[in-house]
This record gives C-alpha cells, sequence and structure tokens, in this order.
C-alpha cells in the first residue's frame, strides 16, 4: 500500500504557514503598547511550540533530520 503523504505535509506545511506569518501581525500593535507585543509574540512562540510536538508526536520516529522537521524549525525558530 502507497504512502499517502501529500495531504499529510500540505496540511501540516499550511497550518506552519499561517502560524508563521502571524508573526507579522506583532507590527500591526502600535509602538506605545509594547505589552501588547510581547504578549502577542510570547502566546505566537508557544503556539509555534506546541504544533513542534504535536507534529513530532505524530510522525514516526527517525534518526535523520527530515524536510518536514526542517521547515518546522526555520518557520518557528
Amino acid at each position: 500500500m502507497p504512502r499517502a503523504t501529500q495531504s499529510v505535509v500540505f496540511d501540516d506545511e499550511l497550518a506552519q504557514f499561517f502560524i508563521g506569518s502571524m508573526a507579522f501581525a506583532t507590527y500591526a500593535v502600535h509602538i506605545q503598547k509594547p505589552e501588547n507585543r510581547l504578549d502577542l509574540a510570547f502566546i505566537l512562540l508557544l503556539t509555534t511550540v506546541a504544533f513542534k510536538f504535536t507534529v513530532n508526536s505524530s510522525l514516526p520516529r527517525i534518526s535523520y533530520l527530515t524536510t518536514m522537521a526542517s521547515e518546522t524549525d526555520i518557520c518557528g525558530f
């Protein structure tokens, strides 16, 4: 039975793209409100870390770096 990896990869990459692109929302917050900017940045950081743990727990363990893991690392940090 062949693997159906396209939908899994697309779904995970799309979600990671949306989470990563929301980082630009911190620039929409007024500069006079740094506490709101820090709140938003911290929430996005926590969301990225939680998403990475969720994706890593659903994928099989392997000893080498995959494209999915490298893209998550680049977008997350």
